[in-house]
Parts: structure tokens; C-alpha cells; sequence
């Protein structure tokens, strides 16, 4: 079995990608954005703070970042789409994946972002992380019920 390679996230990643996006994600995509899967993960490439591809093979398997959400308060939302391939590299992809999210942490004082309540494999990852999961409330365009997630940051923890 090959490893996850992580790379600093292009432009080409997102393209691919995109074609390749778990359901639970595209679920979570159209319920919030009217924008296409190819432009979300495009725009969070353009404005994150940091953004990362998980490749195997020289394809993307994942993405991920934190993108700053709001100066004033200095919070950050943290983001990740994957492909179905990314089960196969689950195990590797946990032990990498803390470490990442607690540097993250580190500028912000505060991390926090939405997941739908049907991305269950993303909600219990999130609570292994250590985000918070907040009740679920209605959001996006037709008032689907999310989990808000949050989370300190680093030096203010």
C-alpha cells in the first residue's frame, strides 16, 4: 500500500478532487453553497491560511486547511473534503492528522465550523480531534440540521 503524501494544496488538486468527493461531503456542499464543488474547493485554496492535499498515486485523496473566518476575533474555520479512496488510507491518515490540527490551532484563538448531521464519519472524526460538537441547529439554504464544532486555540488554551 502506497503513503499519503502531504503537499501544500494547488489549484489542480482542487479540480481533481472535486470530481471525486465523498457523498457525505457533496451532501454537506449543496446544503450550504450554491457554488460548485470545483469552486468551493478552488476559493479554499485561494484563501486559506493553509491548505493541504493528501495525495497517493498523484491523485488527491484529501483536502484540508483552516481559512480565517473573522480578524476581529481572531477565530478560523477549519475545513476538510475527502474522496472515498481516503478509507483505504484511514489508519495513516488519523495518525497524521492530530498533529496537523494542533498547528493549525496555534495563530487562532478560536477554531470553529459547521458539519451536517448526516457526515457522521466526519463528526465522530472531529470529536476524536477534540472539537467540541455543539446540539444541532437548522442551517444552509433549506435549514438542514448541522453541528456547530468548535474549538481553542492553541496559545489560548
Amino acid at each position: 500500500m502506497h503513503k499519503i503524501q502531504l503537499i501544500p494544496a494547488t489549484l489542480d488538486h482542487a479540480k481533481d478532487l472535486a470530481q471525486n468527493l465523498r457523498k457525505e461531503d457533496l451532501q454537506e456542499l449543496h446544503a450550504t453553497n450554491i457554488l460548485s464543488p470545483a469552486q468551493i474547493l478552488r476559493d479554499a485554496v485561494l484563501h486559506s491560511d493553509i491548505a493541504i492535499t493528501g495525495m497517493v498515486n498523484d491523485r488527491p485523496v484529501f483536502m484540508f486547511g483552516v481559512r480565517k473566518s473573522s480578524e476581529l476575533f481572531n477565530k478560523a474555520a477549519p475545513w476538510m473534503l475527502g474522496s472515498d479512496d481516503l478509507l483505504d488510507y484511514q489508519v495513516e491518515f488519523l495518525k497524521r492528522c492530530r498533529p496537523i490540527v494542533q498547528h493549525m490551532r496555534t495563530p487562532y484563538k478560536f477554531l470553529e465550523n459547521y458539519v451536517d448531521t448526516r457526515n457522521k464519519t466526519s463528526i465522530k472524526w472531529l470529536k476524536w480531534l477534540g472539537f467540541k460538537i455543539h446540539q444541532s441547529a437548522p442551517f444552509g439554504f433549506n435549514g438542514e440540521p448541522f453541528h456547530r464544532f468548535t474549538m481553542e486555540g492553541k496559545k489560548y488554551v
